[in-house]
């Protein structure tokens, strides 16, 4: 791996609606990328909504104490229109955005489609303007030449393409999510006209920004093909990566309850249940095996899991720190990833997390798919679909319960290529994307 030299004169802008006290896997780039960066010799500023202002899905307090002292926070304040849905709503308002499942009530379809005409891109765009005078002014304050926007929400990226045209500045589009393509987009519910402007919107910001960088290689290659070729070059890959030291020797524990692990937000439309039904299926055999879900779920689905699979055990929201090390005692990881082949370059951030812990991932989702890749590049796990191959995926978890029955070891990972995601690495790559963009 190629190391950056040592201090570097960058100026950074970060603009990011997700920051500490935000939880989640939403937050955990920048919170970690903004601090390796810092240590690199990179001035850091980051604008982000005041807490106050802010609808995060979920909260962790603790993470505030993980903002590298170097980097430079500013907050600005806003209308929230998440105020006024949970008032009308209560506790019924979407994680996904206001996307309505097909089995939602009509007063729900109206909130979404109200959101889906009023606010475009998407209802957190309430803090663009406010964000935008804020910006001019540490640009100008700071002598800024590089600023980042990140994604999701989306809207981000509108005050990004706003200080293109009023400030001389080099500006990276991030997206750690598609856009017009992100797996909840069909239930939003948009008119024609909706999604043209969304559509258009996206296409302006594509065209115009200095840099496009993806988290995954399926990403970057569905938002370049939106614009012609000659202007492809720009896009490139920056993944997401993992901190802390590699658990390179693990053994299982004779004679206790195999826990398999899943971490991060579980929704119906994932239809994860392709693998509770395998471990139901050898229950009886094994009957030892728990199914550990930490992460937010809606109640009605958590309900619906409980009845028909006792093996599985709710935690609900943890802290990141307490999430990290529950994978490390995990005996598997448990990933999944939307349903369709078109999310085939979906790669959910706590994958890297995952890979650092030698625990071995079993992931439901599409062969050819990008998480895919990784595992097998890894040596990591073994990716199953969810039709047609229950005997493939009954027969690796036996395998699983049988080596953890007789105390073998479990980590078979290939750590050379495992330590190609570590966050410090990552943002070596981010910098040279950014040194690159000072050079022209």
């Amino acid at each position: 791996m190629t190391q950056v030299d040592t201090p570097t004169s960058v100026k950074l802008l970060l603009i990011t609606y997700y920051w500490p006290p935000s939880g989640g896997m939403a937050v955990q780039r920048w919170l970690k990328m903004s601090g390796h960066l810092a240590d690199m010799g990179v001035e850091v500023h980051v604008l982000t909504l005041d807490p106050k202002s802010a609808h995060y899905p979920t909260i962790d307090s603790s993470l505030e104490f993980a903002v590298n002292p170097k980097v430079q926070v500013s907050h600005v304040r806003a209308f929230n229109p998440f105020v006024l849905a949970k008032q009308l709503l209560g506790s019924k308002v979407p994680q996904t955005g206001f996307s309505s499942e097909a089995h939602s009530s009509l007063w729900l379809k109206a909130v979404t489609f109200i959101r889906s005409h009023l606010f475009i891109p998407d209802p957190r765009k309430t803090w663009n303007r406010n964000a935008v005078n804020a910006a001019k002014k540490i640009i100008d304050e700071q002598g800024i030449e590089i600023v980042v926007t990140t994604s999701p929400p989306q809207s981000v990226h509108l005050i990004g393409l706003a200080l293109q045209k009023v400030r001389s500045i080099r500006w990276i589009a991030d997206f750690r999510d598609p856009w017009t393509d992100i797996f909840y987009y069909k239930k939003l519910q948009h008119s024609v006209l909706s999604r043209f402007l969304d559509k258009r919107m996206e296409l302006a910001v594509l065209r115009s920004a200095n840099a496009v960088v993806a988290v995954t290689p399926g990403f970057k290659k569905l938002l370049s093909e939106k614009v012609l070729p000659a202007e492809r070059d720009k896009f490139t890959v920056v993944t997401n990566g993992y901190d802390g030291d590699e658990v390179e020797q693990r053994h299982a524990e004779k004679g206790v309850v195999f826990r398999f692990m899943y971490s991060g937000t579980l929704i119906e439309s994932y239809h994860i249940e392709a693998f509770f039904e395998s471990i139901r299926r050898l229950s009886d055999d094994f009957p030892s095996i728990e199914i550990q879900i930490a992460g937010a779920i809606s109640n009605p689905y958590q309900q619906q899991l409980e009845q028909r699979y006792p093996f599985i055990i709710f935690e609900g929201m943890m802290a990141h720190e307490a999430v990290l090390a529950a994978q490390k005692t995990a005996n598997a990881l448990l990933l999944v990833g939307p349903d369709g082949t078109e999310y085939n370059g979906v790669v959910p951030g706590k994958l890297y997390e995952y890979l650092r812990t030698g625990v071995p991932i079993v992931y439901i989702g599409a062969e050819d798919s990008d998480v895919a890749q990784i595992l097998q590049t890894c040596s990591a796990g073994e990716t199953f679909e969810r039709v047609g191959q229950e005997a493939e995926m009954d027969a690796f978890n036996v395998s699983l319960l049988k080596r953890h029955t007789e105390g073998a070891k479990e980590s078979s990972h290939n750590w050379t290529e495992v330590r190609k995601f570590k966050r410090r690495y990552v943002a070596e790559e981010f910098l040279r994307v950014m040194e690159s963009l000072l050079k022209r």
